[in-house]
C-alpha cells in the first residue's frame, strides 16, 4: 500500500483554486440564446435535501433544484407571466419546450456543488 502524501494548507488552496476555476457558475442555454447564472452560495445540505426527496420523481427534483440555484427564475416578472401554484413551478413552465436544457442545467448546478450523482447523495445520507 502507497503512503499518502500529507498536503499542506498552500497545497490545499492551491488545488482548490484550481478546481474552483474549472467550475462553470453559468449555464449557457441554446434555446434561449444566453447564461443563466448558478448561484454557489446555497448551503450543501439544502442541495442534498432536494436530490433526496423520494416523494418526487427527477423532473421534479431538477426543477427544485433549478429554483433554489438560479436567482433569474425568482424575478417577479415570471408571476406576471406564468399562473403557477408553487414558485418553483416557472422553472416548469419555463423549460416546457426544451426538457433537454432542464436536465443540463440540473447537471451543472450538481457539478457544481460536487454532487455528480443521486447515487452520490445517497452514499452522503449514509
Amino acid at each position: 500500500m502507497a503512503k499518502s502524501k500529507i498536503l499542506t494548507a498552500q497545497e490545499f488552496l492551491a488545488q482548490k483554486k484550481i478546481y474552483d476555476e474549472k467550475r462553470s457558475l453559468v449555464f449557457h442555454s441554446e434555446r434561449f440564446g444566453g447564461d443563466i447564472v448558478i448561484d454557489d452560495n446555497i448551503d450543501v445540505s439544502e442541495i442534498a435535501e432536494i436530490v433526496q426527496q423520494a416523494d418526487l420523481n427527477e423532473t421534479e427534483r431538477y426543477i427544485r433544484l433549478i429554483y433554489t440555484c438560479c436567482p433569474l427564475f425568482k424575478a417577479p416578472e415570471f408571476r406576471d407571466v406564468y399562473t403557477v401554484k408553487e414558485p418553483y413551478d416557472v422553472v416548469r413552465e419555463s423549460f416546457k419546450c426544451t426538457g433537454t436544457e432542464l436536465f443540463e442545467l440540473g447537471n451543472q448546478i450538481l457539478q457544481v456543488y460536487g454532487i455528480l450523482d443521486f447515487k452520490t447523495v445517497e452514499n452522503i445520507k449514509k
